[in-house]
């Protein structure tokens, strides 16, 4: 059991520290590839029906990449949900649930925490969903780990601040 909990812990330092193990086809197998959202996890998680490089299930977990919303809560940790983790869940659901979306990995970091791909999502009009959801005040930028968008989405959470949208308002 220590041994599991010692693995465990560190796979997630090394994911934290931009050192995760994916899977070297990752890139070829999901970069561009067009799915179906099976199901909204929370703000910035959802589930595409293609089949996952790692555990081999027939949907991927994906992260949303450059973002960071809102925690939905975790009774089993005695954690409530933090403010706007509904809204985001919600506009996210609106925006992609049952539709196709094209996954657009970037290269230096394929998985994050958990095993999830990293992807940018790029709803069938071409607008970027994490993109939405920070222009909604829904997510924040994530510059934890350096991206090709963090500028834009930064750009776009100063305008939701400016507007007191969301998270940002009142």
């Amino acid at each position: 059991m220590f041994v599991v909990i010692g693995l465990l812990a560190l796979l997630t330092a090394l994911d934290r520290g931009g050192l995760g193990v994916a899977p070297p086809g990752d890139l070829r197998a999901y970069d561009g590839q067009t799915a179906r959202v099976v199901r909204v996890i929370d703000g910035d998680t959802l589930l595409v029906h293609l089949p996952d490089a790692v555990n081999g299930n027939p949907e991927t977990r994906v992260r949303l990449w450059g973002i960071d919303a809102p925690e939905l809560a975790r009774p089993s940790e005695g954690r409530p949900a933090e403010p706007w983790a509904e809204a985001s869940r919600d506009a996210l659901v609106e925006l992609v649930q049952g539709r196709r979306v094209r996954l657009e990995l970037e290269p230096s970091r394929l998985r994050g925490g958990y095993g999830r791909l990293l992807a940018h999502v790029v709803l069938e009009d071409g607008r970027s969903a994490a993109g939405v959801l920070v222009d909604r005040g829904l997510a924040e930028a994530d510059g934890r780990w350096s991206h090709d968008r963090y500028d834009d989405y930064a750009r776009r959470e100063r305008a939701a601040k400016a507007a007191s949208a969301g998270l940002w308002g009142p």
